[in-house]
């Protein structure tokens, strides 16, 4: 190739770069900027009685040291502790740890509305979703097996859902054991297995099993069926 072909293809691929033909950086997406105050976890399933720590970010908008209030104002049958902080709001800001009660006999969804102000006024409010969420149980015979069985469904969707179950039966029907541990994790069922040892079932007849079920947060549950045995 002769030197002027070479002069000539230089100047024809510098062409082609000008014109847009060779690949060119795609701009990075610019992050979407955070919210001043976040939660975790981001919302929040909780039963009647239940009390549950959670953590408060709070980021400070400002970007320098400010003498801050932070308030928790909760729903109906929602209680905090502690529902009001106060001090010096670092420049990146602070987490809380307040813990969330449920009243026993709450009955709907609710919040907390989180508050941060400074001299007064309010510079950033979210609200921390609380649902009522209740766990769903069963009890059923395995006469075959000479156990009842306690079931139970976690309804919660982020957390486990751990506690103790205690069986009672007017027949006698249980004996040394009455009580197990359940350990679920969300959206699963679990089941406990109570030997029945004692049991003498006459075909066609019905008895009746109550089981009082606990989780270590504070929920009581209760329910009563009659099992009817097959023979």
């Amino acid at each position: 190739m002769s030197m002027r072909a070479i002069i000539l293809t230089g100047i024809l691929m510098a062409c082609i770069a000008q014109l847009g033909w060779a690949k060119t950086a795609v701009p990075a997406a610019k992050k979407a900027p955070q919210p001043a105050i976040a939660f975790a976890p981001a919302d929040l399933d909780l039963a009647p009685g239940e009390r549950y720590m959670f953590e408060v970010t709070i980021r400070n908008p400002i970007g320098k040291p400010q003498q801050a209030t932070v308030t928790l104002a909760p729903d109906p049958g929602l209680t905090v502790s502690p529902a009001t902080w106060k001090g010096r709001l670092p420049t990146w800001g602070v987490k809380l740890y307040p813990r969330i009660s449920a009243a026993p006999d709450r009955s709907a969804d609710g919040s907390v509305t989180v508050r941060l102000a400074v001299g007064g006024k309010t510079l950033a409010q979210r609200a921390f979703v609380v649902r009522n969420t209740v766990p769903q149980a069963d009890i059923v015979a395995d006469w075959q097996g000479g156990a009842v069985i306690f079931r139970i469904t976690n309804t919660f969707r982020t957390r486990k859902l751990k506690g103790g179950v205690t069986l009672t039966n007017p027949d006698r029907f249980l004996q040394d054991i009455t009580t197990g541990l359940f350990d679920v994790e969300p959206g699963r069922t679990a089941e406990v297995r109570i030997p029945i040892p004692g049991a003498a079932p006459a075909p066609g007849e019905s008895y009746q099993f109550t089981a009082v079920y606990r989780t270590w947060e504070g929920y009581t549950g209760r329910i009563s069926r009659y099992l009817e045995y097959g023979g």
